[in-house]
């Protein structure tokens, strides 16, 4: 496994992570709204975090994607933070707890040495 920035590269791909993780809540939460089932659905809005500043890391193991996060900066009452919206974030089913761990990890650093110290995830 191999972490590194996340590109407009991989907006395709955790699309398809992002509505798999939704199809898996609407298991459990059939009340949950099925469009972000839709892989092309989750796939803009992953763009649109991007264009809204958004920064994250994804791991992949050589073309497969495992998981990702992304966070937008913000400096308001919460103080200097990031914010990992409930689209910000997936992983695939079979790539473990492990994965989500260490995508936080290099992102945190990060964070962290830019003064960022609450880190915020729906």
């Amino acid at each position: 496994m191999r972490i590194r920035a996340f590109g407009v590269d991989d907006v395709e791909a955790c699309g398809r992570l992002l509505a798999a993780r939704h199809h898996r809540d609407r298991a459990a939460e059939p009340a949950l709204a099925a469009r972000y089932e839709d892989p092309e659905v989750c796939a803009r809005l992953i763009h649109d975090a991007l264009e809204s500043r958004a920064v994250g890391a994804v791991a992949v193991n050589g073309d497969h994607h495992l998981g990702y996060q992304l966070a937008i900066p913000g400096d308001d009452l919460r103080g200097r933070h990031m914010w990992t919206g409930l689209e910000h974030h997936a992983s695939a089913p079979d790539a473990g707890p492990e994965v989500v761990r260490h995508v936080y990890a290099e992102l945190a650093a990060g964070w962290v040495a830019d003064g960022r110290l609450h880190h915020y995830v729906v």
